[in-house]
């Protein structure tokens, strides 16, 4: 705006001086001196459609980097589904849904048995593999409208919208088979896991998120304490 000001200042002198000066030599000097100063507005311009080019790259650059911030604020690092935040809001959107359309889910808690036992055998890494299996196998055996998480540490959970509890087991038993046919090396050595996994059935009656999360947690300590690698379901 600035160097438009001036350009127009300039202009205002420039057509002064031609009412002034019809010479020759006069007209000269003044077609220089509208040469240079156009010359000098091109490479204004120039200069600002580079500085315009920088300013949309660094925009798209910054749009990039917030969508990531986005994504990562939803995703557990390590296994790259589902974090626990992303879980809690979930569960919640699932129970408005359930009292606007009285509408029925499924949760399933599931903990990888004797972790720590892989941990102190193998090391961390062969333990964080251990995670980002498990994940893998979590999505593979769930539709696509399921929501799988990481809970925390080597919990996990799976939220099965328009599932009975019944239904809910079997798919919590399907990804217990396949966890335990599921193998991987570290080191040379075959690393083998089981989980043990909790299942219940929203009851809109009488559940909060925080009540049905502590059932189905019951039923899988009740799956852990009757011997591990096994379903069990929430008492009626």
């Amino acid at each position: 705006m600035e160097n438009n000001m001036a350009y127009n200042t300039k202009m205002t002198d420039h057509k002064a001086s031609i009412d002034q000066a019809m010479t020759m030599a006069g007209l000269e000097e003044i077609k220089r001196l509208l040469v240079q100063e156009i010359e000098e507005m091109q490479s204004t311009a120039e200069d600002y459609r580079r500085q315009l080019e920088h300013a949309n790259m660094t925009i798209r650059d910054q749009q990039e980097v917030m969508e990531r911030f986005r994504i990562d604020a939803k995703m557990d690092f390590l296994t790259k589904i589902a974090n626990r935040r992303a879980f809690e809001r979930r569960l919640e959107e699932e129970f408005q849904r359930t009292k606007r359309y009285r509408s029925v889910f499924a949760l399933i808690m599931i903990d990888i048995d004797y972790f720590k036992k892989v941990n102190d055998r193998y090391g961390h890494i062969a333990g964080d593999q251990v995670l980002r299996v498990v994940a893998q196998v979590l999505e593979e055996q769930t539709r696509f409208n399921d929501f799988v998480s990481r809970y925390g540490g080597e919990e996990f959970a799976v939220l099965l919208p328009e599932s009975t509890a019944g239904q809910g087991r079997y798919v919590a038993d399907k990804i217990r088979q396949a966890v335990e046919n599921t193998s991987f090396l570290h080191a040379g050595e075959k690393i083998k896991v089981t989980i043990s996994a909790g299942v219940g059935q929203v009851d809109a009656a009488r559940d909060t998120p925080e009540t049905l999360i502590e059932r189905v947690d019951a039923a899988l300590y009740q799956a852990k304490k009757n011997g591990r690698n096994r379903v069990e379901l929430c008492p009626d």
